[in-house]
């Protein structure tokens, strides 16, 4: 009983937690767009030490 009980549970929390990290995806995505389109140049910081890390 107990493990069929874990078993629904474990997928609606694996869900919300895809949900909470594509919801905070995308706020992240946003700020980094406003971000990069006032300050070019962090573009490229960023983009640079996206590949030598």
């Amino acid at each position: 009983m107990v493990s069929n009980k874990n078993k629904k549970q474990f997928p609606k929390q694996k869900n919300s937690l895809i949900n909470i990290a594509k919801r905070s995806f995308k706020k992240l995505s946003q700020n980094y767009s406003a971000i990069l389109k006032r300050q070019p140049m962090l573009r490229w910081s960023l983009i640079s030490g996206l590949f030598f890390v």
